[in-house]
């Protein structure tokens, strides 16, 4: 998903070339599927930006771990958006 993630922050970019900053998602990878389910925005640490949020939040959806886990896992990402000067 990183050239979905990279279509989202492009499009951010041509309306401010100074865009930047972190999207912060926590999920769990569910176990023997390896989906990612139960997605939450980090509201008070992401970047106030909501389309780039927006659309973040939309790539993780449908997407799955592979090879899957035995087991439930927790996870957080961080990603951090920075215009090239």
């Amino acid at each position: 998903k990183e050239p979905v993630l990279r279509q989202c922050y492009d499009a951010e970019l041509q309306k401010d070339p100074k865009v930047g900053g972190k999207v912060i998602v926590s999920f769990v990878v569910q176990k023997d599927t390896g989906v990612l389910a139960d997605p939450k925005l980090d509201d008070l640490q992401s970047t106030p930006n909501r389309e780039l949020r927006r659309c973040v939040m939309e790539a993780l959806k449908g997407l799955t771990l592979d090879p899957a886990d035995e087991r439930d896992g927790e996870a957080t990402f961080t990603w951090d958006f920075q215009a090239k000067t």
